[in-house]
């Protein structure tokens, strides 16, 4: 039989089946049917709170107002005295709710659920002492809720009380902050540590500082309560709040918790035994950025340690102590840098850490142990520091007989007396260089005669530095520039001056000053490689930059690189390129940056020599791909793979040369561009030799062809249409990738002619959409095939059963994408898309709003159809027709992305469409889908928008806009009830 109603019921899953479940639902299907007389409960809560009567007020709210979320919040949201506490006590109206769902059945405002949380919150800061127990008697009730609302707010209320009060309630706080806490990042938990730390209850503040920083293993990893960096970020406020209060206890934890730290992350182990903690911290330091748990810890023991002491010099050996008190190395590096900081607190312990041989000779404490001996050192008895000098000069010979046996190893010889001399006197430089300050005047200047034993690190910091300087570059001759480099040679020397350095700065200097170093360019075809290269490089990107160049001298150059039998001989300088391969990429760079730029380029009086050295390029580049990274580039980016070998780039000089002739108007190339690769009967040979290549070598002249396929079918459409099966061979589909993807990825767009001839590409890329994420380029293939689709639907260049094969089996992504690009093309002048192809373009989004109104599974098209919200964004885009399609998806209970936007445009068209656009936004509000976020964000676009529709008078929009007000009410947002006129209230 089961309980009665009046009787207690244990709250366990038979209980939330049985009971909790069911009473939900009609708690929800109650505030659906009350939606629109929120603005009356409001109305009349104002009326209970203004009751002198208390207890009235309290017996009349928990009969006349439904018990749903927001109107809770509205009611204890008014309450402002503590004489409401008992008699809410007494209703228990205070207690904890029992479930963790959304009351507003994932329709809401993310509101808190605990509504007398925020009431409570306010009556823990009165000064009333009886109130603030009502109010700790109140947190005791709720204390077993795991509830993250209760844990959250009773967190903020704990922090809120005087800290005496507080300190009586931290096993509350203790049992809230546990693994599952989900409010760790809520300042609560932090404003409780500095309350009772300044309130002067430390131990509090230990166990609460304990809690809240607690170490766990969770999946065999060092775990914290915190996200990812969030632990060290909050923990130095910690500390700076306890350690000064708590002294030698704060550091006690800090240690503790970075002991457990080190053995859960497994740096130390006692079985097997292992220590592998003293190289964690590079510096052991309070300062600087911590970058995990167990930095931040030993930055903040230090901290502890040192704000301890400072606040009670005494307890500086029993700091010490407790820290030595770990066994693992890291303590007690940590020991040595805190007891350098006040040596004469502890004086005994001091002498004892510097006379310990295995600290004098640790390679792994050797900064920390030179930073007690500088602050310590002197302070010692001369016996004393006799002694641990000693024992420095006793450390060669500890090593002697080992060092030698492995000298002899590696050099097949014993080391001379001269060897081991230097060799000893290098290891007590090791031992005392960072103490060195302190050392009797003749030991200091022998060690330092040594030199710093960490100066090779800095050598390879150093930069190369170059013989000529800028201003040497800018001003001095070019034949004397060109003297120079042909003379020069590096040499060994304090300063590091390169050759590569040198050639970076004539870079540098072409670059600069493009037309002095071009019309020049031919008197540097006798240097080395490297500089040819630079030079080169240089002009480039100063056409790159559409800077004038000489390209007559220009030419000279290339002329000269091109051809094999014309280029120096091999240098053999340090820094020097291995060969001409480099330098003659660089030139056809050059000569492609010509090329591309029309007749702002080169002159056409070249045309002949330019075609020549293309061909010598072209003979001279091998079959084979020459680049060492080809294939990963090749897969990552297939056009660039094949441009950065020498048969791709001189391929490319083909098609660009093709281009540029055809903006010479007065050549037959010029004058017929339509078809320029019958009039160029070399360069449509090389097309020819390049796409009847079927080895897989014969991807990079396609991987070329296809990236500049929009041009070969624009200058030679028939040559094209009879090659196209061969640069896409059926037979192949390595091969047939190799063009096709070239121009998916980096061509100017798909050709709607050829789309039936494609058709199959198409089909293929489609099936592929769903392959592993990591195997596909979502950028540069699966973005570029959804905007190609898009651009073909429009021309209506390929079948429906292309597309259906794309709506029914691409990822969310692809189609979501489309898309957007859909409102790319939407938004082009009437010029560019004329009616007809923008009616098709608009049937685009019918058919998938169509589709996601009938679909079963109408889930998998909310990414896609809500894509519409970044069509907002488009001014090119009619608002009308953006209110419709709105309108539309909110109904079908689909909701545009992006609503920051879609709001943002609404509010600025409802002076212009206030009708239209209320409806729109009344659409939005009930569309459970939408982003009820915005409604905390953008409330000025809202109010706008309702003032607006109200202010037409209509009826029928004065309709929508009250039921919109009544529905967000009805969610938690009551801000624009002032905007209705006032309803009736019924009294009951």
């Amino acid at each position: 039989m089961a309980p009665a109603l009046h009787q207690t019921i244990e709250v366990d899953d038979t209980f939330r089946v049985e009971w909790q479940a069911p009473f939900d639902m009609v708690v929800r299907g109650l505030m659906v049917a009350l939606q629109g007389k929120y603005a009356a409960f409001m109305r009349r809560i104002d009326q209970l709170v203004a009751m002198p009567n208390r207890s009235a007020a309290v017996t009349s709210f928990s009969k006349e107002i439904p018990g749903a979320l927001p109107l809770l919040w509205h009611f204890f949201n008014k309450l402002e005295t503590p004489d409401w506490l008992p008699h809410l006590s007494q209703r228990k109206l205070l207690a904890a709710p029992l479930s963790q769902d959304d009351e507003s059945g994932g329709n809401g405002l993310p509101l808190r659920q605990w509504p007398a949380g925020r009431y409570l919150l306010r009556m823990a800061k009165s000064p009333d002492p009886a109130a603030r127990t009502l109010v700790a008697g109140a947190l005791r009730a709720v204390a077993a809720s795991t509830h993250p609302d209760v844990q959250l707010t009773g967190m903020e209320i704990l922090a809120a009380l005087p800290a005496d009060e507080a300190a009586s309630l931290v096993d509350l706080a203790e049992g809230w902050l546990t693994p599952a806490a989900r409010f760790i990042m809520a300042q609560g938990p932090h404003d409780l540590i500095r309350n009772l730390a300044r309130g002067g209850k430390g131990d509090a503040a230990l166990r609460t500082t304990r809690a809240v920083f607690q170490l766990f293993s969770e999946n065999e990893r060092l775990a914290t309560l915190f996200s990812r960096h969030m632990y060290e970020h909050f923990l130095p406020d910690a500390v700076k709040a306890i350690a000064p209060l708590c002294k030698v206890e704060a550091v006690a934890l800090l240690a503790d918790l970075l002991d457990q730290a080190l053995h859960i992350a497994g740096k130390v182990s006692d079985d097997p035994p292992h220590d592998y903690s003293y190289y964690l911290s590079g510096t052991v330091s309070e300062h600087g950025t911590k970058h995990d748990v167990i930095d931040a810890l030993v930055g903040e023991t230090v901290r502890a340690a040192k704000l301890g002491i400072e606040a009670d010099p005494t307890c500086a050996g029993d700091v010490v102590s407790r820290i030595k008190g770990h066994s693992s190395r890291l303590f007690m590096r940590i020991a040595l840098h805190v007891l350098s900081f006040a040596p004469e607190r502890a004086p005994e312990t001091a002498q004892a850490l510097l006379s310990t041989p295995e600290l004098i000779d640790a390679t792994w404490c050797r900064i920390e142990y030179g930073q007690l001996a500088l602050s310590w050192f002197p302070s010692l008895s001369p016996s004393v520091q006799q002694d641990i000098l000693a024992y420095v000069d006793s450390v060669p010979g500890i090593y002697r007989e080992r060092l030698n046996k492995r000298f002899a190893e590696y050099q097949k010889r014993s080391p001379t007396e001269e060897e081991q001399r230097a060799r000893d006197a290098s290891i007590v430089r090791d031992l005392v260089w960072h103490w060195r300050d302190v050392l009797p005047t003749e030991r200091r200047q022998a060690v330092e005669k040594l030199g710093d034993p960490d100066a090779w690190r800095a050598k390879l910091d150093e930069p190369d530095a170059s013989p000529l300087t800028a201003p040497d570059f800018s001003s001095r001759p070019i034949d004397e520039i060109v003297a120079f480099l042909d003379t020069w040679r590096p040499s060994a020397g304090e300063t590091r001056e390169t050759a590569t350095a040198l050639a970076q700065q004539l870079r540098d200097a072409a670059m600069a000053s493009p037309l002095r170093y071009s019309a020049s360019a031919a008197q540097f075809s006798a240097l080395p490689p490297i500089y040819m290269r630079r030079l080169l490089e240089g002009l480039s990107m100063a056409s790159n930059n559409k800077n004038e160049l000489d390209w007559t001298g220009v030419i000279a150059l290339i002329e000269v690189v091109a051809r094999p039998d014309r280029q120096p001989a091999a240098s053999g300088m340090e820094g020097d390129d291995p060969d001409w391969s480099w330098t003659r990429k660089a030139a056809m760079d050059l000569l492609a940056s010509g090329l591309r730029r029309g007749a702002e380029g080169l002159s056409f009086a070249h045309a002949e020599r330019v075609q020549h050295v293309i061909f010598e390029f072209y003979r001279g580049a091998p079959r084979k791909p020459d680049t060492d990274d080809f294939e990963e580039s090749y897969r990552r980016f297939p056009h660039h793979g094949a441009q950065s070998t020498s048969r791709g780039a001189a391929v490319e000089l083909c098609v660009l040369f093709i281009y540029w002739m055809s903006k010479d108007d007065q050549s037959e190339v010029g004058k017929t561009q339509r078809i320029a690769i019958e009039k160029l009967p070399a360069i449509r040979q090389v097309f020819e030799a390049e796409s009847a290549d079927s080895t897989p070598d014969g991807r990079v002249p396609r991987a070329i062809l296809g990236r500049y396929l929009n041009w070969l079918y624009f200058f030679g459409e028939s040559w094209l249409l009879q090659h196209l099966d061969r640069l896409f061979p059926d037979n192949d589909i390595s091969l047939r990738d190799a063009a096709w993807h070239a121009h998916l990825s980096a061509d100017s767009g798909p050709i709607s002619a050829l789309g039936p001839r494609m058709r199959d590409c198409y089909a293929t890329e489609i099936s592929r959409l769903n392959d592993k994420a990591d195997e596909r380029d979502q950028q540069h293939i699966d973005d570029r095939l959804a905007e190609y689709l898009i651009i073909l639907y429009i021309s209506a260049a390929l079948p429906d059963e292309v597309f259906e094969q794309f709506w029914n089996t691409a990822p969310t992504r692809a189609r979501q994408h489309a898309m957007w690009f859909l409102g790319v093309e939407l938004e082009l002048p009437e010029e560019k898309r004329p009616d007809p192809f923008r009616a098709r373009a608009v049937s685009y989004w019918e058919r998938r709003l169509a589709a996601a109104k009938a679909s079963s599974s109408p889930d998998s098209f909310r990414e896609e159809i809500g894509a519409i919200g970044q069509l907002f964004f488009r001014k090119g885009i009619s608002d009308e027709w953006l209110l419709d399609q709105t309108i539309a998806m909110s109904e079908a209970g689909f909701a545009p992305s992006d609503p920051y936007s879609v709001l943002d445009r609404l509010a600025k068209i409802s002076s212009e469409l206030p009708d239209r656009v209320a409806q729109a936004l009344a659409s939005l509000v009930k569309c459970r889908h939408f982003d009820s976020w915005i409604y905390m964000t953008q409330a000025a676009d809202i109010r706008t928008i309702f003032v607006n529709g109200l202010a037409t008078g209509a009826p029928e929009t004065a309709g929508m806009v009250a039921e919109a007000i009544n529905y967000l009410a009805a969610i938690g947002d009551t801000s624009y009830l002032d905007l209705l006129p006032n309803p009736p209230l019924n009294k009951g």
